[in-house]
C-alpha cells in the first residue's frame, strides 16, 4: 500500500530548452534516499547530440539520470555522497525515441542490490548494482548509497540541460510493484 508521506516529491509538468531551463529544489531531508525509491516519470525527449540530466540529484550519491545520446537512459548512484567516484551504473537497456512519450520507471531495491527498469511497464532492465558496464562499482563494491549536499535539479545535472518534456515526475521512498 502506497501512502501519502511515502511520495516525497511531485511535479506535474516541465519543459526543458536545452539551453536553460530548470527547476532547482534545495537539499531536504526526504531528498537524501539512500535507500529504496521508485521514481516515475514521462518522457518526451527532442535529439540534442549532448548526453542530458532530466532528474537529477548526485551520481555519486542519491540519484542522477542520463539521456545519453544513443536514447538510452542511465541511472547513476554512489556512496561518494558528491559527483565522484565510486558509483554505479544501469542502463535501460532500450532506447527512447525521440519526440514520443514513454513513461519511464526506476526501481532501486537495496537489500537486494538490484535496480528494475521499466519503460511503459514492460520490464526492460534488471541488474544487480556490481553488474554493470559502466562505473567503478563493479570494481569497488559498495554496501550502502550516501547522501549529498546537492540540490534536486529537474532539467540539468552534471552533465548539461535536457531538451525536451517531462511530466508526471513522482519519487517515492519506497520500492513500488508495476503490475
Amino acid at each position: 500500500d502506497v501512502c501519502s508521506s511515502d511520495l516525497i516529491f511531485s511535479l506535474d509538468y516541465f519543459i526543458g530548452n536545452g539551453i536553460n531551463t530548470q527547476k532547482i529544489y534545495n537539499n531536504e531531508p526526504k531528498y537524501q534516499l539512500t535507500g529504496d525509491f521508485t521514481i516515475a516519470f514521462y518522457i518526451n525527449p527532442q535529439y540534442t547530440g549532448r548526453r542530458v540530466n532530466p532528474i537529477n540529484k548526485s551520481f555519486g550519491g542519491e540519484f542522477a539520470i542520463t539521456l545519453e545520446t544513443d536514447g538510452k537512459l542511465t541511472l547513476y548512484f554512489g556512496s561518494a555522497g558528491r559527483n565522484a567516484d565510486p558509483y554505479a551504473c544501469i542502463s535501460s537497456n532500450t532506447k527512447l525515441i525521440w519526440n514520443k512519450y514513454t513513461h519511464v520507471t526506476f526501481v532501486r531495491i537495496n537489500n537486494s542490490k538490484k535496480v528494475n527498469v521499466y519503460f511503459d511497464g514492460n520490464l526492460v532492465n534488471s541488474t544487480n548494482w556490481f553488474k554493470n558496464p559502466c562505473g567503478s562499482a563493479s570494481k569497488n563494491p559498495f554496501q550502502s548509497v550516501k547522501a549529498s549536499s546537492n540540490p534536486l535539479i529537474i532539467g540539468n545535472g552534471y552533465t548539461t540541460y535536457f531538451k525536451g518534456t517531462l511530466s508526471n515526475i513522482k519519487i517515492y521512498n519506497q520500492v513500488l510493484q508495476l503490475n
